[in-house]
């Protein structure tokens, strides 16, 4: 087990536990189809920056021990700025639907 299967696991967990928590906060409220594509969204969304986050982390562990070579920054350079554009989009799409959420009431 090398440290992507790490990575992978640890990011499947994390969205076991959200759509857990995301299950029992829907099971107050009617439940359609709209919040339950909603809820996978958001797990898709934190799957995706927990691996791209753990890759970053691995980057800067490497950086720390001097282990980092020019050729592994280049081949992770896509994925930090993916990680970067995916949580500034969670952001964006958390706001946005705080701002309805408080319009409802």
């Amino acid at each position: 087990m090398d440290y992507n299967d790490i990575s992978i696991i640890l990011g499947l967990l994390f969205v076991v536990i959200l759509i857990i928590f995301r299950w029992v906060q829907l099971k107050k409220e009617i439940w359609d189809k709209a919040n339950l594509l909603t809820s996978l969204g958001y797990c898709v969304l934190s799957f995706l920056s927990a691996i791209l986050i753990s890759n970053m982390g691995r980057l800067a562990y490497l950086t720390y021990n001097n282990q980092i070579t020019e050729e592994i920054l280049k081949q992770n350079k896509p994925y930090v700025f993916l990680a970067w554009f995916l949580l500034i989009l969670a952001g964006i799409v958390t706001y946005i639907s705080l701002l309805k959420e408080n319009k409802k009431k």
